[in-house]
């Protein structure tokens, strides 16, 4: 739900300010290895075996790092 708020908000103001050549991104990290999420898997029963499930639906087979978040939103 987040995600598609996100989406929509920055197709707004891309649209809108596109006369003005502002160009508008938006970073939409997936599930990403953090403790946070270490207590979400540990809540629900075995935090191993709740990985595995979740890494299952995602395309590259695998959770992202925080540190490659990091480098998404730096201007180069």
């Amino acid at each position: 739900m987040v995600r598609c708020v996100l989406d929509e908000t920055a197709n707004h103001y891309m649209f809108n300010l596109v006369v003005l050549l502002i160009r508008i991104n938006a970073v939409n990290p997936g599930i990403i290895n953090t403790d946070m999420m270490a207590r979400i898997t540990e809540e629900n029963g075995d935090a191993e075996t709740a990985s595995q499930q979740l890494t299952t639906m995602i395309p590259m087979e695998r959770m992202g790092k925080p540190e490659e978040e990091t480098f998404k939103s730096v201007k180069r």
